[in-house]
């Protein structure tokens, strides 16, 4: 889950180098999530177990990667920094508690 947060977070930085105006936009947001976590083929693990797995890191890594793109940079910050000192079940309880709040829109 954390890889793929952070895979998330180098790749933007890596759009905004090639763009001229060094600003990412929202287009540019959901094109990197649908290849990075909504494109993921399921049949591509065989046990079940696994795949379960992988998909649940996929659909909490996009929840909570939308939820980052709605933060300014200080906080953003702030917030990267306490959900990398989590442990797995910790993150995903934050996710899912961020998911319900009904101030965010985490709808790209």
């Amino acid at each position: 889950l954390q890889a793929q947060v952070d895979t998330y977070l180098v790749l933007l930085l890596f759009v905004a180098f090639f763009r001229k105006t060094q600003r990412v936009s929202r287009t540019d947001r959901r094109w990197l999530r649908f290849h990075l976590f909504a494109r993921q083929c399921p049949q591509a693990f065989r046990d079940e177990n696994l795949r379960g797995r992988y998909l649940e890191t996929c659909e909490l890594a996009a929840s909570y990667t939308r939820y980052l793109d709605t933060l300014n940079g200080l906080r953003r910050l702030e917030e990267i920094r306490q959900f990398r000192s989590l442990d797995y079940s910790a993150k995903k309880a934050h996710i899912l508690a961020l998911v319900d709040r009904p101030e965010v829109r985490l709808l790209a």
